[in-house]
C-alpha cells in the first residue's frame, strides 16, 4: 500500500479537511495562546470570559497544538519518504553499473570534475543518460565530443563513496590500475 493512499483525506467532509491544515491549526493555536497570556480589556468582558472559561481555552490550546504537530508530521512524511526512495533508486542504479559505465564514471572521479567531454555515440554514455546519472549539457564540443555532467545527487553519492567506487571500477577494468596514482607520486 502506498503512503499517499494511506493519507488520503478525500473521504472526509470538507469542514474536517479545512480543520486538518497546518496553517489553520497553527492559527487557532496561536489565537488560544494569545487569549490565555495577553491581558484582555475589561469593557469587552473578555477578561471575565477568560476567567470563567480559561480551562476550556487551555484544552482547545493543547488540542490545536497537537493537531498542528500531527499535521506537520503528516505533511513532511511523504516528502521524506520520497527522498528516501530516490536515494534507494540511485544506490541501486550505482550498484548495477556494468564495467563500461564504471569506467566512464571513473574518469569523472579521477579528474574530480562533474563535467567532462564524452562521445555521444558511446553505448555506456547513452546508458548512463537513461539511468539519469549523467546529462548532456548541450552545446556541441570539438571533434564529435560533447560535454556531459553528472547529476547533482549522483555526484554527491559518488563523492561520498569514492574509494569504494574507484576500487569497484578498477576491479572491473584492470587497465585502470595503470592510471592509479602510486605512493611515489
Amino acid at each position: 500500500m502506498k503512503l499517499n493512499a494511506m493519507l488520503d483525506l478525500s473521504a472526509l467532509p470538507e469542514f474536517v479537511k479545512l480543520g486538518l491544515r497546518p496553517k489553520l491549526a497553527f492559527t487557532f493555536w496561536t489565537t488560544c495562546l494569545a487569549l490565555l497570556l495577553i491581558p484582555l480589556p475589561e469593557f469587552l468582558y473578555a477578561q471575565k470570559f477568560k476567567d470563567d472559561y480559561g480551562y476550556l481555552l487551555g484544552v482547545v490550546f493543547i488540542f490545536f497544538f497537537v493537531l498542528w504537530i500531527v499535521e506537520l508530521f503528516l505533511w513532511f512524511l511523504p516528502r521524506i519518504y520520497q527522498k528516501y526512495l530516490r536515494h534507494q533508486e540511485l544506490a541501486e542504479a550505482m550498484d548495477g553499473l556494468n564495467k563500461y559505465e564504471l569506467k566512464v564514471l571513473y574518469y569523472f572521479l579521477e579528474e574530480d570534475c562533474q563535467t567532462r567531454d564524452c562521445r555521444p555515440d558511446w553505448a555506456e554514455v547513452q546508458s548512463l543518460i537513461r539511468k539519469e546519472i549523467i546529462v548532456n549539457d548541450g552545446g556541441g564540443g570539438f571533434y564529435s565530443v560533447e560535454p556531459y555532467s553528472i547529476q547533482r545527487k549522483a555526484w554527491a553519492y559518488l563523492k561520498k563513496h569514492k574509494a569504494k567506487f574507484i576500487a569497484k571500477a578498477v576491479n572491473a577494468n584492470p587497465e585502470l590500475k595503470e592510471r592509479q596514482p602510486t605512493s611515489e607520486d
